[in-house]
C-alpha cells in the first residue's frame, strides 16, 4: 500500500547575525510517497517520488495507490501507462517494461490514430472536416517541434497564424481538433508534462482555454436579398426532373421554415399538419443506398458512411432523433400570431392527394441528403456561386426577424439551443424593401 512519509519540518531553525541578533525560520516539510510496482515477470521494485506540500502528496498518494492495485492485479492499460508516466510515478524503463510502446511516435502516427477516433465518434461530415483540419495541424507542428516537444506556445503560434483568415467559432472547432489529436500522444505516454501536476491537464491544448485573435474576421450568417429571394422562388418554381419532381416542395420547406438538411430528409407526409411543419422523432432505415457502393472512408463500405451521417444519439436504435432531441412545431407567424397559411397551401398543392410513399423526398427511403442539397444548390449558384443551402435557414430567421417576430419565438422555431446563437440576427442589417415575398403566394 503506498505509504506517505514526513522527512523534514517541524519547529524552527535559529539563525545568528554577526551584528548579535538571532532569527528564527520555520522549517520547510518534505513528503515522501513510497510505493512498489510489480512488473508482469513477478518482480518488484520500490519506487518513491517527493512532493513539497502536503495535499499535493496526498493526491499523488491516492494516484500512487490505484497504480499498485493495478499492477498487482495486472490490470493497467496503455492509457494508465501513459497517465502515470505523465506524473512522474513510473520512469521510461518502468513504462516499456509495464507493456508501454515505444515512446517515439511520429506526427504521421498520430495523425492516422486520429483519423480512426474521428471516424468512430463523429459522423461524416465533421469526419471529413475533421481530417482536413487535422492534416493542417500537423503540417505546422511537425515543421516546427517533435511530437513529444508541444507546448502551450506551439498551440498559441497556430492558433494565431489562422486567426486572420477565420470566425471566432471556427478557430474554436480548429483548438477542438488540436485537443483531440494530441489527446493520442498523452494516451501513449509520449506527451507529458515537464512536472507532474494533478490539476493541469498533460494536453498543451486543453491548457489552453480559447484564444483571442488580435484583429479577428467577424463573419455574420449571409441572407438573401429581397431580388435574390424573388429570383430564387422562381427559379425553383420553373425547376423540374430532379428529387422526383420535388425541388420546388425542398425549396419552399428550406426557405419559409427554416429547416436543416436533416430534417428535410427524414420529413415524412405526417408531419404536415395543417399550416405548420413538426420536427419530431421518427423511425428510419438506415441502409439507403445498398452496400455495393464504395466511399474514400477508412472501412470502405458506403452501406456504414450511411448509416454514420447522423451522431449515435441522433440515430439510435432504428430512429432519428432532431438535433439537441428538441422536437419543435414551425410555423410561419403573422402580426396577429396565427400561423400563415399560404405557402403550405402551395406545398400541399404540389404533393400527391393520396400518398403511397412515407418520406416527402424519396418515397419509403430517405434520399441521402447531399443529394437534396446539391439540387437545391444548383438554384442558389445560378444567383451566387457562394450560396449554400443554409443560407436558406439564415434567410428565414433574417426574414422573420424583419417582420418584427419576437426573437425567442424565433430561437424556437430555428430550435436553437442557445439563445445567443439567435440574437446574430438581431444585430444583421434588415432589409429596407418593404415588399414582402410572400405575397408572390396571393
Amino acid at each position: 500500500m503506498a505509504k506517505l512519509i514526513q522527512e523534514a519540518g517541524g519547529g524552527s531553525r535559529t539563525v545568528r547575525r554577526a551584528d548579535g541578533t538571532t532569527d528564527s525560520y520555520g522549517r520547510t516539510a518534505a513528503w515522501r510517497v513510497r510505493y512498489v510496482v510489480v512488473f508482469p515477470d513477478g518482480s518488484r521494485a520500490i519506487r518513491s517520488k517527493v512532493a513539497g506540500r502536503r495535499n499535493e502528496a496526498v493526491a499523488l498518494r491516492n494516484e500512487a495507490g490505484r497504480f499498485e492495485r493495478l499492477t498487482r492485479t495486472g490490470m493497467v492499460a496503455q492509457q494508465d501507462l501513459g497517465h502515470f508516466l505523465s506524473l512522474g510515478l513510473i520512469s521510461g524503463d518502468d513504462y516499456l517494461r509495464l507493456g508501454g510502446v515505444n515512446l517515439n511516435l511520429s506526427w504521421n502516427e498520430v495523425l492516422k490514430a486520429y483519423i480512426q477516433s474521428s471516424y468512430e465518434r463523429c459522423t461524416l461530415h465533421t469526419h471529413t472536416n475533421n481530417i482536413f483540419r487535422a492534416e493542417r495541424v500537423v503540417e505546422f507542428l511537425s515543421a516546427r517541434v517533435t511530437v513529444s516537444k508541444v507546448t502551450e506556445d506551439d498551440i498559441r503560434a497556430y492558433l494565431a497564424s489562422r486567426a486572420s483568415s477565420l470566425a471566432r467559432k471556427t478557430l474554436k472547432n480548429e483548438l477542438d481538433v488540436l485537443r483531440g489529436l494530441l489527446d493520442v500522444p498523452v494516451r501513449r505516454g509520449v506527451l507529458r508534462s515537464p512536472t507532474w501536476n494533478l490539476v493541469a491537464s498533460a494536453n498543451p491544448a486543453r491548457r489552453v482555454n480559447g484564444y483571442q485573435a488580435p484583429a479577428g474576421r467577424l463573419r455574420f450568417p449571409r441572407a438573401l436579398t429581397y431580388e435574390e429571394d424573388v429570383k430564387f422562388l422562381k427559379l425553383a418554381e420553373a425547376a423540374s426532373g430532379r428529387l422526383d419532381g420535388h425541388r420546388y416542395v425542398a425549396a419552399l420547406l428550406l426557405r419559409f421554415y427554416g429547416l436543416r438538411r436533416g430534417e428535410l430528409q427524414y420529413l415524412t407526409y405526417e408531419d404536415l399538419v395543417g399550416p405548420s411543419v413538426l420536427i419530431q422523432a421518427k423511425p428510419v432505415l438506415p441502409d439507403i443506398l445498398g452496400k455495393r457502393r464504395t466511399s474514400r472512408s477508412p472501412n470502405g463500405s458506403h452501406r456504414e458512411v450511411v448509416q454514420r451521417r447522423e451522431t449515435r444519439e441522433q440515430l439510435r436504435d432504428g430512429t432519428w432523433r432532431p438535433k439537441d432531441h428538441e422536437a419543435r412545431t414551425i410555423w410561419i407567424p403573422t402580426g396577429t400570431g396565427e400561423p400563415d397559411g399560404r405557402v403550405m397551401d402551395r406545398i400541399r398543392a404540389l404533393l400527391p392527394p393520396m400518398p403511397s410513399r412515407r418520406f416527402i423526398l424519396g418515397g419509403d427511403h430517405t434520399l441521402h441528403r447531399d443529394y437534396i442539397s446539391q439540387a437545391v444548390e444548383k438554384l442558389l449558384h445560378q444567383i451566387n456561386p457562394d450560396l449554400s443551402v443554409h443560407t436558406l435557414r439564415h434567410t428565414f430567421a433574417t426574414w422573420l426577424i424583419g417582420r418584427g417576430v419576437n426573437v425567442v419565438r424565433v430561437r424556437e422555431l430555428l430550435g436553437h439551443s442557445d439563445l445567443k446563437t439567435t440574437l446574430i440576427y438581431v444585430h444583421l442589417p434588415r432589409r429596407t424593401d418593404p415588399r414582402d415575398v410572400l405575397d408572390l403566394f396571393v
